[in-house]
């Protein structure tokens, strides 16, 4: 392995210069690219056995040289460096074949171990990824091999027990932990919050066990956790202990609800809903039911947080990293998201003959009154965040004029 030509792309000088002394160090051959644009060209030229790549740089940011270095060549092994680890990134990092995340600060001796794990996996056999359900949701792995139609095998090992996921034709085939196989294993993994996971592309099937479409048991397997939740609220009124999403006063729930109620019939809207950031649904309105709007606080939760990175890439110094607000449309409808301080996201459904700005204006109305609502409820009251407010005076000023 010693001996292996490793290109460090960082705009921070200092950084780059300890990184190039451990590396050499440990018999390496390192070089250093000040910027993305300097990384591309070196890469064009030359060839390199491990890209170890800061996030956050002027110009191009880290996923985005990342994207185009694959496409130059797509067998080389790549390590992200960054102070500002999210999930959002560590989702695209994973999709554009980087093998490990490192957060900094770190030391010589850490970064080394991880380079030299990085190479004799790539050694080992290719396309592998590893990383741990704290970073990345065990619903945002399968959603991605899915959709992508990976063939693959996703390993999973927490606290002692081992679980493998197969993965075939954009779907789930078989799955297994311990002594048990099939559907209802998946069940029991959405409940897993952490563990240390290894995904290998190319690994095919031993045998099927899932007919099930994926979706379908992602979905389930939220409604179950949805209700397991709930039972847990009714059980801590009984003096057992519980761990609701949110613990809202029955006045400040009832706020909420009317709340989502009067920006329905502002927008003329299909639904409306809150979700946490990590897609578990809080409430909603409309015409949808319970597991239609779990389904759909999951996606609307996935979509907003893998679109927030973009922002990153086109930011100057000193602006919001992250986009607060999205939209998707479709020939028929559109979903608005928008923020509700750092934890909640408001979304709402609503016909496309509706205009976008009305829609804008009194979702950004609504979540500015949410925000207010939840920081009474929060033990350290919370102002209203000043970025929301700006948003709701833009709005305003869009549909009346200055």
């Amino acid at each position: 392995m010693v001996g292996e030509r490793i290109l460090v792309v960082d705009d921070d000088v200092n950084v780059a210069k300890m990184c190039i002394k451990a590396l050499r160090g440990a018999g390496f051959e390192a070089e250093r690219a000040s910027d993305g644009t300097e990384a591309i060209a070196c890469c064009q030229k030359e060839t390199f056995d491990l890209l170890l790549i800061d996030l956050k740089m002027p110009g191009l940011g880290g996923l985005e040289v990342l994207r185009t270095i694959k496409e130059l060549d797509p067998d080389i092994a790549a390590i992200i460096i960054t102070a500002y680890g999210t999930l959002e990134s560590a989702v695209e990092a994973m999709r554009l074949g980087a093998q490990e995340y490192l957060n900094k600060p770190f030391d010589g001796d850490q970064l080394v171990t991880a380079v030299q794990q990085v190479l004799a996996k790539k050694l080992q056999a290719d396309g592998v990824v590893r990383g741990n359900l704290r970073e990345m949701s065990l619903t945002s792995i399968v959603s991605i091999n899915c959709n992508e139609r990976n063939q693959a095998r996703l390993r999973i090992r927490h606290r002692g027990t081992e679980a493998a996921l197969f993965f075939e034709d954009g779907q789930i085939v078989h799955m297994v932990l311990d002594s048990q196989e099939g559907e209802d294993v998946i069940y029991r993994l959405l409940s897993w919050e952490e563990g240390a996971f290894e995904l290998k592309r190319g690994v095919p099937p031993p045998k099927r066990t899932v007919t099930a479409d994926w979706s379908g048991l992602i979905l389930e397997g939220l409604h179950r956790i949805d209700e397991s939740a709930a039972d847990r609220t009714r059980g801590e009124a009984e003096g057992r202990v519980g761990r609701p999403i949110l613990a809202l006063s029955g006045e400040i729930f009832e706020h909420i609800s009317h709340r989502l109620d009067r920006l329905l019939a502002e927008v003329e809207g299909r639904c409306v809903l809150m979700a946490d950031r990590g897609g578990r649904l809080v409430h909603w309105q409309g015409r949808i039911d319970k597991s239609q709007a779990i389904s759909l606080a999951a996606l609307v939760a996935g979509s907003f947080s893998a679109t927030a990175e973009i922002a990153g890439v086109l930011r100057n110094e000193g602006e919001t990293r992250q986009f607060r607000q999205s939209l998707q449309e479709s020939e028929d409808f559109s979903i608005y998201s928008v923020a509700v301080g750092d934890r909640l996201i408001l979304s709402v459904s609503f016909n496309n003959n509706i205009p976008l700005g009305l829609v804008r204006f009194y979702t950004l109305e609504a979540a500015g009154e949410m925000q207010e609502v939840l920081a009474e409820e929060a033990t350290s009251p919370l102002s209203l965040d000043e970025g929301l407010r700006h948003q709701v005076g833009d709005a305003l000023d869009a549909l009346f004029g200055d």
